[in-house]
């Protein structure tokens, strides 16, 4: 059987065409969406860094210091996703440039490009990550590649509803993989989503999760 990493989430499964025959590869949709999404992940970053120098709505979470001189208030949410994304973009770019052979991650790199300098090699080896069955012992956020590439991209979906661009519309269901009452579908799209865990249907599943949901049971079956 044809298949792609992505198994019941891959893009060409819901177009009907055909996905690598090797388990540990990518299907040409879903190799182009991965690198679509950890390119538009460096944006997401610096765009969550402008976040929190602006001023911050009221209706946020705050974290803020309690002593002359300290620093100014900081949005949690906005600060926990930037530290997953670093944590998780450098762990992935180790892994890239160990099943690779590049050089390992310089210690003198400036923190300030780090996480983009980290996305960008990140995205032109997206196979790489994919294929990387263990990964260095020192990478502690994942045990395959493939685990470290799906949480880039969740996390860049994650960043689109932060954001405000979740262009997803509501549907009624529940996700059958988080159980989330959280599944729309992209604008001019087949595709249904999760925002809660990301995870991809296609239109015919969805129906029948959708007929499963809503027809009754009779008694006694």
């Amino acid at each position: 059987m044809n298949r792609c990493l992505f198994g019941r989430e891959c893009l060409q499964r819901h177009n009907n065409e055909p996905a690598p025959v090797d388990t540990f590869s990518l299907c040409p949709a879903c190799r182009t969406d991965s690198f679509e999404d950890i390119t538009n992940l460096r944006r997401d970053y610096a765009e969550l860094g402008d976040r929190l120098e602006k001023v911050q709505r009221p209706a946020e979470v705050y974290v803020s210091g309690n002593k002359p001189g300290s620093s100014p208030p900081i949005n949690l949410a906005v600060d926990t996703l930037r530290s997953d994304i670093s944590r998780t973009a450098l762990d992935a770019e180790d892994v890239v440039r160990d099943v690779a052979g590049m050089w390992p991650r310089s210690p003198l790199r400036p923190r300030a490009f780090d996480v983009d300098v980290a996305l960008r090699v990140v995205a032109g080896h997206v196979e790489d990550l994919a294929a990387a069955r263990v990964v260095p012992t020192w990478v502690t956020t994942a045990r395959r590649g493939f685990d470290l590439l799906r949480a880039l991209r969740r996390l860049h979906r994650h960043c689109g509803r932060l954001l405000g661009r979740d262009t997803l519309q509501p549907l009624p269901g529940m996700c059958p993989g988080c159980h989330a009452h959280a599944i729309g579908r992209e604008e001019g799209s087949s595709l249904i989503g999760c925002r809660a865990c990301g995870r991809y249907l296609g239109w015919e599943e969805y129906q029948q999760l959708i007929t499963l949901t809503i027809t009754p049971v009779p008694p006694g079956s």
